[in-house]
């Protein structure tokens, strides 16, 4: 996985945990969140993959948060 790849990843479990804190009745800065979610998707390059894109252009992050732990699931796999 790229860097942003893994810096997005961050931030879209930061944006799962901030909507557990408001469905808890805490305050969160939802806002902030996907702001940087959206900053980070602009980053991505050509050779990101077509699934990954599309997740986020849909803002279907919890797919896309899914997408990139399996990825980096892969990544962390010992080569057989």
């Amino acid at each position: 996985m790229t860097a942003i790849e893994n810096e997005l990843l961050a931030a879209l479990r930061a944006l799962e945990a901030a909507v557990q804190q408001v469905a808890a009745g805490q305050p969160a800065d939802l806002a902030e969140r996907f702001a940087r979610i959206e900053s980070l998707a602009a980053r991505l390059g050509p050779e990101t993959p077509r699934d990954l894109r599309h997740y986020l252009a849909m803002r279907s992050y919890q797919k896309a948060r899914l997408w990139l732990e399996r990825a980096a699931a892969r990544s962390a796999a010992p080569e057989a």
